[in-house]
């Protein structure tokens, strides 16, 4: 058997890749990594037990006519071994513009999404990527330059989020062009990736080279090595992580741990519950060593208040014995609007009375609107200095400051707040508190029904 085909078939059932009856769509750009692992794939479709496998092509509108020879040479190629194909162009570097950022992010975006859009039509799917050994090696390099844990160091996974697969992934680029050669697969050529024109070619034909060179040793075998090394390292210390993870709040689009609890743990396991937690609310990348770095001087802080940002507008907050992990937003009054109803009539008075609405994570609200001044209207705002409340269980009135502190309601979002108040008297504040000075009883005549339409 051909030994690059005895290397996938190994690879993709020591780390359980694909499974009997999966349907797999494979990332088709026509070039020699990628052709490969089609091909490969569609030998080995009855051994792996393979349902259906899709092709998908993007062409990324690039390279002027030689972009388009590739998309026919990749259709052509999936008709004659009877591959579904799908077929998707971008203008990548438009696109780079519209969304400020780098023609490779950009791309990257475009071929996911592709990949996905195709997993789902054939109603879930994993998708195979031709990343190999040496592109291992390129990612390795290029996370240590920047500054990496040794999360950094496990590399490029063989599988991710249960969907994304790399069958070749321990396949040498070497053995990937003999595979062609030996199958007369005649794959398409992208010289732009001889070019030195992007990062990864600059490590891929320069740097590499070079250690090479210098050191009298493969770079790309060590580097192999140390990103297996790491992932054991990973999986042990991966079982503490997780009992962590266990006692994490989700609270609403952001989550919370024990402050305590954090700074209790041992450091290479409290990074590693950082970059977990933020993995929760939505960062999965770009979280490097200084920002790690910032996060152990944050929590280990005697503040009982103090913020540290993370890439991408997320955000990591010490609020007294909590840690939040959350994106930046902000949302104000305009959001919301306010309906407003007096009942008189005694029946539905009666009635709404027997409810007794006072819970603060409803919608509306019931006041006593005898204890409210005929000429007062309840308007909806955002906190003001002089702002007070009655909570529910206290006696004579509170600052509002005071209740949010009391109540250690995060100081960035105080303001944000949405409040029903007449004059300085806060009759309700949405989503925590209802004034008792204000609540109805049953000698109750008249009724105030306030109503947040969000």
């Amino acid at each position: 058997m051909n030994r690059i085909i005895e290397k996938i078939k190994n690879t993709v059932e020591k780390f359980e890749l694909i499974n009997s009856g999966d349907n797999v769509v494979v990332g088709f750009s026509g070039g020699p990594d990628s052709t490969c692992l089609l091909h490969s794939l569609w030998t080995l479709k009855d051994h792996f037990g393979i349902d259906k496998i899709a092709a998908v092509h993007i062409n990324h509108m690039y390279r002027g006519e030689d972009a388009f020879s590739d998309e026919k040479f990749c259709e052509d190629f999936c008709k004659e071994k009877g591959i579904l194909f799908f077929a998707y162009r971008f203008d990548v570097e438009k696109l780079a513009v519209e969304w400020k950022t780098s023609s490779e992010d950009a791309g990257r975006t475009v071929r996911y999404d592709s990949f996905r859009a195709v997993a789902d039509k054939l109603g879930g799917a994993k998708i195979a990527v031709a990343h190999n050994r040496q592109d291992q090696a390129e990612t390795l390099l290029m996370r240590l330059a920047r500054g990496t844990g040794t999360e950094g160091l496990c590399g490029i996974d063989y599988i991710r989020d249960g969907q994304i697969i790399r069958p070749i992934l321990t396949c040498d680029r070497e053995e990937i062009e003999e595979y062609c050669r030996q199958e007369d697969l005649r794959p398409k050529r992208d010289h732009t990736n001889l070019e030195p024109i992007y990062t990864r070619n600059v490590v891929r034909l320069k740097l590499i080279p070079y250690i090479d060179e210098v050191m009298g040793c493969s770079i790309v075998d060590s580097l192999a090595a140390l990103s297996d090394i790491a992932k054991e390292d990973k999986d042990f210390i991966g079982g503490f992580v997780d009992e962590v993870m266990n006692e994490f709040v989700i609270e609403g689009d952001r989550g919370y741990l024990n402050r305590d609890i954090l700074k209790g743990l041992h450091p290479a396991v409290r990074k590693r519950v950082v970059v977990k937690a933020f993995g929760r609310v939505g960062l999965m990348n770009d979280i490097g060593s200084v920002h790690l770095a910032g996060a152990e001087a944050l929590l280990l802080s005697d503040k009982t208040s103090s913020d540290l940002e993370f890439p991408h507008k997320f955000m990591m907050k010490c609020r007294y014995d909590r840690v939040y992990f959350e994106k930046v937003h902000k949302k104000n009054t305009q959001d919301f609007s306010i309906e407003c109803r007096i009942i008189e009539e005694p029946s539905e008075v009666r009635q709404y009375l027997k409810t007794k609405k006072s819970r603060t994570d409803t919608d509306f609200q019931i006041f006593d609107q005898d204890k409210i001044s005929d000429a007062a209207k309840p308007v909806l705002r955002n906190r003001q200095s002089g702002d007070v409340i009655t909570p529910k269980g206290f006696k004579g009135t509170k600052k509002l400051k005071e209740y949010f502190i009391d109540r250690k309601i995060d100081r960035d979002i105080r303001d944000t707040i949405p409040l029903v108040c007449i004059g300085n008297k806060v009759l309700w504040i949405y989503g925590y508190e209802i004034n008792e000075k204000f609540l109805p009883d049953d000698s109750s005549d008249r009724l105030l029904i306030v109503k947040i339409n969000a």
